[in-house]
C-alpha cells in the first residue's frame, strides 16, 4: 500500500469509530519534500452533511532499507508511549494540583495505529487553530525563543513535580521512556564514513590558523562525538535531574499562534525523539540548531536565566524550591557536559534546514544504506556559505562558553 492508501484506510477506521459516515476525504501533502525523514505527513479535509474538519495524518515509511538505517519502529513506539502515558499523566497532575498556566502545548491525538510496518497516527490540525511554522532557513528571533524556553521550563517542571508528588509513577514512566534512538544505533562502516564526512564539512567552516584552538578541539571531538551523544542520552547520566524531554528541537517542530503579529502561543510537535534525560538536551539542541551566533551573543545567558526563572515559578506551585530540585550550578554543569548533543545535532540539522528548493533530499525511495546516507549533505549545495556561517558560530561559541567538546 502507498502512504496515501494507508492514510485513507486509517482515516476511514477513525471516522467509523467516531460515527461519521458518508464522508468525503481530500488528502494533500502537509509538508514540503525533505522536511520529514521518518514520516509522510498528510492534511486531510473531511466533510459530510453534518461536519467539516481537518486533521493531520502521519504515516511511517515501510521502506525496509530506511528501517534498517533508522529506528523507525522505535520512533513511533516512543511517540505513542508519550501520548498514551507520559503526557496524560502530566496533565492529570496539573489538574489535581490546580497548576496555573501548565504545560499543554502539543496537538491532541485522534487515533494511534501502531502495527509494525503500518504505523499511522492522526492528530488535530493546529493550522486550523491558527498556528503556523517559521521559515526553517532563518534563525529564530527573541520573541519566539522566549516562548520556546518558557514551554520547556513548564514541561521539565511538570516532570520534576511528578517525581516529587508521585515518585513511583515517575519511575515507572521513566523506565519506559529511555532513549530508543542513539543507544540502540550501531555504527556500521558506512555510518562511520558518513559521520566523519559530516564532521569534516563542519570542521571546514573554521580557519585552521585563525581558529586554531577551536579547529583542533573539534577535530578531536569528532572522533568520539557519537559515543559522547550516546552517553548523554542515558538516564543514568542525568541522575536525579532527569526529566521528560521533547527531544526533537529543530525549528520545523515549533508552531506559533499570533496576536497582532506577536507570537503568543506555542505548540510542540513530533515527539519521536522524546525520552527521559537531562533538561540540557532540549536546551542545547534548541539553542545551537535554531539560533545563530549573533543571537546567542546577545541573549544566550539571559534566556538560560529565563528558563530557570520559569522553572522555579512552576515548581513553586507544588511547593518545591527550584534550587533543591535543580540547583543552578547543576544546570550549568549539565549544559557544559551535555551540550555535545547540540553540536552533534547541528551537524545533521543544519544540513537539512539550510537546504532549499531542489537541494532538499528525499529518502522515501532509497533502496540501500549508501543511498540514504549520501543524501543528507550540504557540501555540494549553494547553501554552503550560510551553513559555514552558522556552523562556525556554534563551534566558536562552545569554546567561548568553556563547554567540553570531548565529553
Amino acid at each position: 500500500m502507498t502512504p496515501k492508501d494507508k492514510a485513507v484506510e486509517v482515516l476511514n477506521a477513525y471516522l467509523k469509530e467516531s460515527s461519521l459516515s458518508d464522508c468525503d476525504i481530500d488528502l494533500v501533502p502537509a509538508t514540503s519534500v525533505g522536511e520529514n525523514f521518518a514520516s509522510t505527513i498528510f492534511r486531510a479535509k473531511i466533510k459530510n452533511a453534518r461536519v467539516e474538519l481537518s486533521v493531520i495524518v502521519k504515516v511511517a515509511p515501510d521502506n525496509k532499507a530506511l528501517r534498517l538505517i533508522f529506528p523507525i519502529r522505535g520512533l513511533y513506539e516512543q511517540e505513542e508511549f508519550y501520548y498514551r502515558c507520559v503526557l496524560p499523566e502530566l496533565e492529570t497532575l496539573q489538574k489535581e494540583h490546580k497548576i496555573l498556566n501548565g504545560f499543554c502545548s502539543y496537538p491532541k491525538y485522534l487515533k494511534l495505529q501502531s502495527d509494525p510496518y503500518n504505523e499511522v497516527f492522526i492528530f488535530e490540525d493546529m493550522k486550523e487553530l491558527g498556528y503556523s511554522v517559521l521559515n526553517r532557513t532563518k534563525p529564530i528571533d527573541y520573541d519566539h525563543s522566549v516562548l520556546v524556553i518558557r514551554e520547556y521550563a513548564k514541561l521539565h517542571g511538570a516532570a520534576y513535580a511528578l517525581k516529587k508528588l508521585k515518585p513511583n509513577v515517575f519511575e515507572q514512566l521513566a523506565a519506559n521512556a529511555r532513549d530508543k534512538v542513539f543507544g540502540s544505533m550501531v555504527l556500521t562502516d558506512l555510518k562511520k564514513e558518513q559521520l566523519k564526512e559530516r564532521s569534516m564539512i563542519a570542521l571546514k567552516s573554521l580557519d585552521p590558523v585563525k581558529h586554531k584552538e577551536a579547529y583542533d578541539r573539534f577535530l578531536k571531538f569528532s572522533e568520539t562525538m557519537f559515543y559522547g551523544v550516546q552517553d548523554a542520552h542515558k538516564i543514568e547520566s542525568a541522575g536525579d535531574y532527569a526529566v521528560f524531554t521533547h527531544g526533537d528541537n529543530w525549528i520545523c517542530n515549533y508552531l506559533f499562534k499570533y496576536q497582532d503579529g506577536v507570537p503568543k502561543k506555542l505548540c510542540l510537535i513530533d515527539w519521536q525523539l522524546a525520552h527521559c534525560g537531562s533538561p540540557a538536551l532540549d536546551l542545547s539542541h534548541f539553542f545551537f540548531c535554531c539560533t545563530d551566533q549573533e543571537f546567542r551573543k546577545k541573549h544566550y545567558e539571559e534566556l538560560i536565566q529565563v528558563y530557570y526563572k520559569h522553572l522555579g515559578l512552576y515548581l513553586q506551585q507544588v511547593g518545591c524550591d527550584v534550587e533543591r530540585v535543580l540547583p543552578f550550578d547543576v544546570l550549568k554543569t549539565h549544559l557544559a557536559k551535555f551540550s555535545v548533543y547540540g553540536v552533534y545535532m547541528s551537524t545533521i540539522v543544519l544540513n537539512v534546514t539550510l537546504l532549499q528548493g531542489d537541494n532538499l533530499p528525499s529518502l522515501q525511495n532509497a533502496t540501500q544504506e549508501s543511498d540514504i546516507l549520501k543524501l543528507r549533505n550540504v557540501k555540494d549545495s549553494s547553501d554552503l556559505e550560510l551553513y559555514n556561517s552558522r556552523m562556525r558560530g556554534i563551534i566558536l561559541d562552545f569554546i567561548e562558553y568553556g563547554y567540553d567538546l570531548c565529553a
